[in-house]
């Protein structure tokens, strides 16, 4: 099933690509054969509106797929998982687990679903597709044009290589103080649920209130701190997809394979 996710989204990396690209040379092209009438009478636009058509309901379907196959697998993963840690956990006595209070068990029980779905989901498939979409972006611009092939997908290979490396160093230790926060105040919460009997008996309640705010507060700060991170690593996506699109543009403005301007 994971095989299956990773196609359908190196497809609709695929379909897409094919779809703005046709739609660009179709719109050109179109606006080229309108400068006469004989260039006007003989252009066949069926063909490339029914290219477009085609790209268009490939790519919607094959991305409907896709989040059908890759959520089925990062599901089909969590249940193997979870029984496997029910298991090795039931035949364990409380002596055996007593160096692990409830909070912190749960915490390990549940962030499962997080970690999988950042890994498989946002990690592991976009990047292998998005490699295996730079090769064929490669062969199919050296077709035209040998040098813009090799500036264009220089460029993506140098982004796929630098930018994961870059946010994965910046992103490391607020990653970790994430999940530290996240675990004592789940663990605190815990504790207050289940001893609200003897917090109320010794008046303490305030006080263990006042001390999950502050487990809250940083949960918040870390939370903002990755959402800063990750934002910033979208800034930088946008910003070297724009370099690209220029570069591309000046580079081209020189001429094309063996077409050159007047």
């Amino acid at each position: 099933m994971m095989l299956v996710g990773l196609i359908l989204t190196f497809t609709t990396l695929l379909t897409g690509i094919g779809l703005l690209s046709l739609s660009g040379w179709f719109l050109s092209a179109a606006a080229v054969a309108g400068l006469s009438v004989a260039t006007a009478q003989a252009f066949n636009f069926f063909t490339p509106a029914g290219g477009v058509r085609f790209f268009s309901i490939a790519r919607t379907a094959s991305r409907y797929g896709e989040r059908l196959a890759t959520h089925e697998a990062t599901f089909k993963l969590l249940t193997q998982l979870r029984v496997w840690a029910w298991q090795k956990l039931l035949p364990l006595s409380a002596a055996n687990m007593q160096g692990l209070r409830k909070g912190d068990l749960l915490n390990r029980l549940v962030a499962d679903i997080d970690t999988l779905d950042h890994l498989y989901l946002r990690l592991l498939t976009p990047l292998v597709a998005s490699f295996m979409m730079i090769a064929c972006l490669f062969a199919f611009l050296a077709w035209f044009d040998v040098g813009l092939a090799l500036s264009l997908c220089s460029v993506l290979l140098l982004t796929w290589c630098v930018l994961p490396v870059v946010f994965y160093l910046l992103g490391n230790a607020p990653g970790r103080a994430l999940i530290d926060a996240k675990q004592q105040y789940r663990v605190m919460l815990l504790d207050v649920i289940q001893g609200q009997a003897e917090l109320s008996l010794f008046a303490a309640n305030k006080r263990y209130l006042a001390k999950l705010e502050q487990a809250q507060i940083r949960l918040f700060d870390q939370q903002t701190a990755m959402a800063n991170i990750t934002g910033l690593s979208q800034a930088m996506l946008i910003l070297v997809n724009g370099s690209a699109v220029i570069l591309m543009l000046y580079l081209a403005s020189q001429g094309v394979g063996d077409a050159t301007p007047p």
